[in-house]
């Protein structure tokens, strides 16, 4: 079962509705809002919702502590790396790839709700 404990939590403006987006990764765009992260675009995530607010509610977004991620395709496992897919949701990394921000103290399947421990985001160079 998945778990959380609040360490720093932060408020924005959400940028867009994000009603059916607890417990994903979120950006800050450049009108100073949160958005869904879409790692196609080598947004940096700067942590993970934790509410699901309107268009221009208050986003509530953990940037550092344990939290919740609704996990993405496939799997990840303890001490994964963990960034974002091009909806939000967690993946597991390698150090080869762009960019990440959690590891993974709780993993699971496609779908579930897995545990992450989150940190400044790292971006790593492709070799």
């Amino acid at each position: 079962m998945a778990f959380e404990d609040e360490v720093y939590d932060v408020s924005f403006i959400a940028g867009e509705a994000l009603t059916s987006y607890q417990y994903h990764f979120v950006y800050l765009s450049a009108d100073n809002t949160v958005k869904v992260v879409s790692h196609a675009t080598n947004q940096k995530p700067i942590g993970i919702l934790q509410n699901a607010p309107a268009d221009a509610g208050v986003a509530r977004v953990r940037i550092m502590g344990v939290s919740r991620v609704i996990i993405g395709t496939g799997t990840f496992a303890f001490s994964n790396y963990v960034g974002s897919d091009a909806s939000g949701h967690g993946i597991a990394e390698d150090t080869d790839t762009y960019n990440y921000n959690a590891i993974a103290i709780m993993g699971g399947a496609a779908a579930e709700k897995g545990t992450v421990l989150l940190f400044p985001v790292r971006t790593i160079s492709k070799a």
